[in-house]
Order: structure tokens, then sequence, then C-alpha cells
């Protein structure tokens, strides 16, 4: 500043000043949604399973989110191997005091995993896990051979003020998302069940495989045993699966050939019935065995043929499409008596009539022989000596 006396110095003046003009926010709105199998299957008493799913939600923009929708739709999905929703838990809420997130408490009447009647919103970089229960048949009628499953959740971009923001067209600007098969919200996923290497891999339900392995041996060790001996089949089944099976069963006969001894039929457990041959096992616990001995003695006339014990792949009331390790099969050759050469003959002779006299006063008598081969091998150079003298 100048007036008119005069001021040789500046000392003191400061006479400048900036400001620096904040860019526009380049807005930048995403989310990710993942979603997984949380655990196995629970197998439940009426033979369904209850499936723990788990979604992971992270809001990947740089602004927030509200009006968040998540859509689980396994209905239609699962078909008719969907059999109700049960429970829904926020498992790990935001961390953000500004997100607000409230679940529906269940499944059982709706598609909709946040509740639509409380506001929502996710802060830029917050995050929220969310678990929940659907009970699935995969053996109802009708039911899909896989079932995948996917969520899709939506979002509204909102300013720190709740305002909506807009694009370039004056439109709202909603962000959406299908979920990737996996734990991690902002990822593909790598290695997960059902990955491809994209970000919207469908979750896949993989049921505990159930491995009923049914083994036959020949107990009796004798693979050419003799008319009359004992043969002594052994069936085992194992449970090498991942649960418990249940309702187990298999079909075998003691076979023609074989006359059965009082050993015939006995099972380590469940019972087996000698008519149907079907051997019912029920429970077998995940490494669990259940024995079933079928036993006869060899019939006469039964040499040089061969008998053949064969026996169905047990089944239960878990899917089990492998017949790995089954070995279903088992005969036995058996010998030929031994033959024992008897030669033997024998004659018979007798009076054929009456003796009648004749006109020079001797009688005449008529005999009868009979000369049989009664050994097992022919005769040749037959001799019949008749010394009446």
């Amino acid at each position: 500043a100048t007036g008119d006396q005069m001021d040789p110095s500046t000392a003191g003046d400061d006479l400048d000043e900036s400001v620096v003009v904040d860019a526009p926010l380049v807005v930048d709105a995403e989310i990710a949604i993942a979603k997984q199998v949380f655990g196995p299957p629970t197998l439940l008493a009426n033979g369904n399973f209850d499936v723990l799913y788990e979604l992971v939600v992270e809001n990947t923009g740089n602004v927030d989110l509200a009006n968040l929708s998540i859509i689980e739709d396994f209905r239609n999905e699962f078909g008719s191997a969907a059999i109700r929703g049960k429970d829904i838990v926020l498992i790990t809420p935001p961390s953000d005091p500004a997100s607000i997130i409230t679940t529906n408490l269940d499944l059982v009447n709706d598609v909709e995993i946040i509740n639509q009647n409380s506001p929502s919103l996710l802060a830029s970089g917050d995050s929220f896990v969310v678990q929940f229960v659907i009970e699935v048949d995969p053996d109802n009628g009708g039911a899909p051979l896989t079932l995948n499953n996917q969520v899709v959740i939506t979002g509204d971009a909102v300013d720190s003020n709740g305002n909506p923001i807009l694009d370039a067209s004056g439109n709202p600007v909603v962000v959406t998302d299908l979920s990737d098969s996996g734990a991690i919200a902002d990822s593909t996923n790598p290695g997960a069940d059902g990955d491809t290497g994209g970000s919207d891999d469908p979750t896949p339900l993989i049921f505990p495989a159930a491995d009923l392995v049914t083994v036959k041996s020949l107990a009796s060790g004798d693979a050419t045993p003799d008319e009359g001996d004992t043969v002594t089949f052994q069936i085992v089944v194992t449970n090498n699966g991942e649960l418990a099976a249940t309702g187990v069963f298999l079909t075998d006969f003691l076979p023609p050939g074989l006359t059965a001894t009082a050993n015939n039929g006995i099972a380590s457990q469940g019972s087996y019935d000698a008519q149907s041959g079907i051997f019912g096992i029920g429970d077998i616990p995940v490494g669990g065995t259940a024995t079933l001995t079928l036993e006869g003695t060899v019939d006469a006339g039964q040499g040089g043929n061969t008998i053949t014990n064969i026996t169905t792949a047990a089944t239960g009331d878990q899917l089990d499409s492998s017949l790995a390790g089954d070995d279903l099969e088992e005969s036995v050759v058996v010998n030929n008596p031994t033959p024992v050469n008897i030669a033997d003959i024998s004659v018979a002779k007798t009076v054929v009539g009456t003796p009648v006299l004749g006109n020079n006063g001797f009688h005449i008598a008529t005999f009868q022989v009979v000369v049989e081969n009664t050994g097992n091998v022919d005769l040749t150079s037959l001799s019949l000596i008749e010394d009446i003298a």
C-alpha cells in the first residue's frame, strides 16, 4: 500500500496468497460379491441336506452405495431340489460407522437377503459377510443334475450427503455384480469350486460322496473243490465315503450246484433272506463294514462244472455313482471224480419150462443163459463154455 507520504520500506508486507482448486471427483462406483458353500452339507433325518452358504460383499469403488439388494433365487435355480430357505445371519457387519446393513431373518418367503424396509448403505471400501441356509433334496423328482447357484447384488451410488450420483445422461448410477464362486469378493478366486478363471463363476453345490465298496471273496480258499466239499463265499461292504450310508442293501444268491449249510446267510448286521437274495444291511458309518457269508456243499454230478457266485453292488439312500474297487464275482471249478475201472461180468442159467420125454426115451431140456456186463468198462473176446458132460 502507498499514500501521500513516502514509505520506502515493504518490510512486513505479505502480498501473495494461492488456492489449489480440487479436480472434480471421477466417480468410480463398483461392488463385488463372492459366494461359497461354507462347510460340507449336513444330512438331515428326512434324507435332505442343509446347505450353509456364505456371501462376502465389498464396496470396491470410491463412492458410497445405498439401497443395496441381494437376490438369492434358489428356487428357480435348483428347481424341485429346492425345499426351503432358512435363517439369514449377518456374520461380519460393516466396520465403517457410516455403513448400515440389515438382513432379513430368513429366506422362507422371500428371495431378498437385505431388509428392504430399512435403509442400507455400504461406505466406500467397506465390506460385510452374510450366511444363510437352504434345505435341498437332490434326489427329488425332476431335480437338475447340476446344482449351480449365483446371487446378484445391486446398489445406488450416492454422494457424501446421501444424494444420488447421476451419470452424464442425468440417470442415477446403479452398480450390479453376479457372485463369483469363492471366499474373496474382489477376486477371481482361482482354485475355488467351479472356477473357470472369470469373476462371475456360479457356485456349485457338491454333496458329500457316498462310496460303498463291495468285495466278494472265496473264503474257503479252494477254487477247485471236489463234489461234497464245502464252498464259502464272503461279501464285505465297506463305507469309504464322507458320510454315513443309510438304507444299504445288496442282492446275492447261493448259486445252483451248491446245497446250503447251516452257515449260509450269516450276516454281521441286518438280515439276509435266502429266498429273495436280499441282504438288508441298514446303516454303515464312515469306515464301517458289513459282512455276509454264503456257504454250501458241492452237489454230486457237478464234476467238471464251473459254479459262479455274482452279487450286486451295495447301494443306499445316498448317491454312489462309482463302482471303483468293487469285486462282485467269484467262481470255482469242480474237479471230475477220479474214475475207478471195474471189470465184471455175470452169468445166469435157468431151465426153461419142463423137460419133455422124447421118442427115444431121453428127456429134452431147454436152458436159458443171461450174460450181463456189470462193470464200468467194455469187455471183448468173450467166451462162454457149456460143459454138459
